[in-house]
């Protein structure tokens, strides 16, 4: 079976042609070699700077439109066919529950491992019961695809992000035979009653949180996959993003282009922090504490799944934390402690990072 190399988006998008995948209306499944070219062409596609810089084009467009951090949101859907692509992001630790995919689907991971546990499926169809068959691992620049109905969990075992494309059937999920897909209960809850209502400016904090980490990990996507075509790409994630995206960010830019890095870093463009900066709680405001440990000053929120770290710095700090902690407007350089105005824009640049903080520039 022949198809042709796919150098972008589009040239992928051709192999469904070439594989003569049929219009979704017509509910036609491709045959298993044509999924297994699909699977073979992304490995090839996410060689090619032009393909990464594409999706991930598409993917921050996505991000832009909406703050949805939903599951499988897709960042492209193949006309006619609609085929879906979409990426996921994976946090340390991470996983889904068993679940079933009932039509073809295709996955490579692009940043970082993941370890995935596949089940049997006629005990999970037929009996609920969750029976391990097998756990292989998925390497990044490796992919694979589901052709017959399964039930398996990607779980990402490591200390770092890590993060997967999917390139999913548009009947995937839909009832099997008249059956409910099979998906595993979520673990009992943490949370007492009204414990969400009562967190949720934490909460709402925590999403942003997350949302800013995909954008780390877009920029580390297009750093390693993307090369100089990532720069135009790499300058809007460095506007858009807090503190440590945009060191990334500048980075892989300086690694490409070190005097457009160092013209854009001049520019002032995006959210920059300085001495004479005003940082002014969010509405509604989260409630902080500190925490002096042997060492070390940790400035922790109490929530309903426990405590949460979010910045832990030199005890010589505390004071400047109790300060973030408890007021509701400070400036950047009046922090107290025997900190240097470095020290004190990196100490309110970690705890930005949470977005606690509306951010105003110096007048």
């Amino acid at each position: 079976m022949t198809t042709r190399d796919p150098e972008n988006l589009a040239a992928f998008c051709g192999l469904f042609g070439d594989l003569q995948f049929k219009p979704s209306r017509e509910r036609e499944r491709p045959v298993r070699e044509s999924v297994r070219a699909v699977s073979a062409g992304l490995e090839r596609a996410l060689l090619s700077e032009s393909f990464v810089v594409d999706c991930a084009t598409r993917e921050l467009e996505r991000m832009e439109r909406s703050n949805v951090l939903g599951h499988m949101n897709p960042f492209f859907v193949a006309p006619e066919l609609d085929i879906r692509f979409s990426f996921l992001y994976w946090a340390p630790g991470e996983g889904s529950r068993p679940h079933e995919h009932t039509d073809w689907t295709v996955t490579a991971v692009c940043q970082n491992e993941l370890q995935v546990e596949v089940f049997d499926w006629r005990s999970a169809v037929e009996e609920a019961k969750v029976v391990r068959t097998r756990v292989h691992p998925a390497s990044d620049g490796r992919a694979g695809y589901i052709y017959d109905p399964c039930v398996h969990n990607p779980r990402n075992l490591t200390n770092r992000w890590s993060m997967s494309i999917h390139i999913v059937s548009p009947h995937d999920g839909k009832p099997l035979d008249g059956r409910t897909p099979f998906a595993a209960p979520p673990p009992p809850s943490r949370l007492a009653e009204g414990a969400v209502a009562a967190n949720e400016a934490f909460t709402r904090c925590y999403d942003d949180w997350r949302r800013e980490c995909r954008l780390r990990v877009l920029v580390g996507l297009l750093d390693t996959r993307g090369g100089l075509q990532a720069t135009p790409l790499l300058e809007r994630l460095f506007e858009r993003g807090r503190a440590t995206t945009r060191r990334m960010a500048m980075a892989a830019l300086a690694r490409r282009d070190s005097g457009r890095a160092q013209r854009l870093l001049q520019s002032g463009k995006g959210r920059r922090i300085t001495a004479a900066s005003r940082l002014t709680s969010a509405t509604p405001r989260v409630v902080c504490e500190v925490r002096e440990q042997a060492g070390s000053a940790e400035l922790v929120v109490n929530w309903p799944y426990g405590s949460a770290r979010l910045v832990r710095t030199d005890p010589c700090a505390t004071e400047a934390l109790r300060v973030l902690a408890t007021e509701p407007s400070v400036v950047v350089g009046d922090l107290p402690g025997p900190l240097s105005d470095a020290e004190r824009v990196a100490l309110a640049e970690a705890v930005d990072e949470w977005f606690l903080f509306d951010l105003e520039a110096a007048a």
